[in-house]
């Protein structure tokens, strides 16, 4: 039943078993192959087993099923920016935040990572500040995000700034 591997592989990514969620994902993709969310966790296992080649495979593929979900899609292109991220394909994962932002633009998560991967690269700081900006909108108490923004302060030469953001993180 495709309930039961669905919750299955809910519960490992919950219990952190990465491990048995990957391999019993493939096997619950065999069985249900149109299921998205069977692509969605099996992708992000392999991503946080360090896979992300494989990941970004399965992620691709999953999302080929997602069918009027703007916001499992939204997550799909998230894994994804984080995954091409990883492996250095940069224009890629920035393609993927852009997807990810463009169908659920109030993503913390989203937002802060895109931000963050930019400034680290010295690439469109303005931009990185804008979406970090944002980020500390819909969070604003969040220290990773308070860091992240001082941290891009700090790229652009805005020390004064940037030190009270890293405070306050």
């Amino acid at each position: 039943e495709f309930l039961i591997w669905n919750r299955h592989l809910i519960l490992g990514l919950e219990l952190q078993q990465y491990v048995t969620v990957a391999e019993r994902g493939i096997k619950s993709i065999e069985l249900h192959p149109s299921q998205p969310t069977l692509y969605l966790f099996t992708g992000f296992a392999l991503y946080i087993l360090q896979k992300e080649e494989r990941a970004i495979m399965v992620l691709n593929k999953g999302l080929n099923y997602v069918v009027n979900n703007r916001l499992l899609k939204a997550e799909f292109y998230s894994y994804l920016g984080d995954a091409y991220n990883s492996i250095e394909e940069h224009e890629m994962s920035d393609q993927s935040y852009e997807n990810s932002l463009a169908l659920a633009p109030e993503n913390s998560v989203v937002l802060n990572n895109y931000s963050y991967y930019l400034s680290l690269r010295s690439k469109d700081l303005e931009k990185a500040e804008i979406l970090s900006k944002k980020c500390l909108e819909f969070s604003p108490e969040e220290a990773t995000y308070q860091d992240t923004y001082g941290w891009i302060l700090f790229k652009l030469g805005r020390y004064e700034e940037s030190e009270t953001w890293i405070h306050k993180a």
